[in-house]
């Protein structure tokens, strides 16, 4: 479903104008689309908008005319969707390829409702968001045995442009010095051992970084890192960007952290003992990693990968979801 603009903010619709295909920020005018084939279907989408959404820009690419001042989505209009978040550097990643979910959408299809995850995308603006959001996209995935891409540029209207967070989203540097550290609600946190489970896309057989999980405790091996998990908090990296064997992005990409923290469900018994709780780590968008040298499409058990991580807590997030920690790793592969 594509959302109206942020709190309200879009100026009234002018329902005498229809919205044209926004002409490239470079490139001598000429206009953009992003052509897409869902199955058997091909679909082009020259335009778009773009709001502040979640500390960060949603993006939104449509078969048929969509602005800020026209936000409403007809409801036989394809969609392509997504979030950018920040970045660490508060310019949201522009200039670099980064690896976002992006989710689409087939009218005509009811089967193509589909998601292609942060490893099977690259997104790249092409300036720090202002006026308008513009750059490239591609992404491929395999969703009921059919293909599903989709590649081309992008030049939309930015909505509520003068939105404070805009301006003020910037994330923790992932240059951080030093094995993984930090605070969790209020308690320190220092990483002894990382996991880093590489599984492969059933669709596909593509091999991904599935998630990175950081112990408190030393020597956690693929054997026993579920014991772990059980009596002590972890933390995880889920949902990365450029951590596949077609798409090894280099530079920070984008992540969600959380907490895993072993609770007693109430409801129970209490014979089933503790079980891992997940927690996130402040809100999506503030989270990043960087691998250096992977190798995804070769990693087998045993194995290592190494890189660096940060993640920080929003100001006002609720006292079991505050922390911030970052530094550098060299993780045990197990896959899955």
């Amino acid at each position: 479903m594509i959302l109206g603009c942020a709190l309200g903010a879009c100026p009234k619709p002018h329902h005498d104008e229809a919205p044209k295909p926004a002409p490239s920020a470079i490139g001598g005018g000429a206009l953009r689309s992003v052509h897409a084939t869902f199955g058997d279907r091909k679909l082009d989408f020259p335009y778009g908008r773009a709001f502040p959404r979640l500390g960060g820009v949603h993006l939104v690419l449509s078969t048929k005319p969509t602005s800020c001042a026209a936000p409403r989505a007809l409801d036989d209009a394809g969609s392509i969707e997504l979030d950018v978040p920040p970045g660490p550097k508060g310019d949201f990643f522009a200039g670099a390829p980064i690896g976002v979910e992006a989710w689409f959408h087939d009218p005509e299809r009811s089967t193509t409702q589909g998601r292609a995850a942060p490893w099977q995308t690259t997104l790249k603006l092409d300036a720090r968001p202002g006026a308008h959001v513009a750059g490239t996209i591609d992404f491929a995935a395999r969703i009921d045995g059919a293909d599903d891409r989709a590649s081309g540029a992008f030049d939309v209207e930015l909505c509520d442009r003068d939105a404070p967070h805009l301006e003020a989203g910037a994330a923790p540097s992932v240059d951080a010095d030093g094995p993984v550290s930090g605070s969790l609600a209020g308690d320190a946190f220092t990483a002894g051992s990382a996991i880093a489970e590489v599984w492969r896309d059933p669709s596909t057989g593509e091999a991904f970084v599935h998630a990175l999980s950081f112990f408190p405790s030393s020597g956690v091996d693929c054997a026993t890192r579920f014991a772990h998990e059980r009596r002590e908090r972890v933390i995880l990296f889920e949902e990365m960007g450029g951590v596949s064997e077609r798409r090894t992005l280099p530079g920070p990409q984008p992540a969600t952290a959380f907490v895993s923290a072993p609770e007693v469900d109430p409801a129970s018994s209490g014979d089933a003992g503790a079980a891992p709780t997940l927690q996130a780590l402040g809100a999506a968008g503030h989270a990043w990693v960087r691998l250096d040298d992977p190798h995804v499409d070769a990693a087998k058990q045993g194995d290592r990968l190494r890189g660096s991580v940060a993640a920080a807590s929003e100001v006002g997030a609720p006292a079991k979801s505050t922390g911030h920690l970052g530094g550098t790793f060299d993780a045990l592969v197990c896959t899955h």
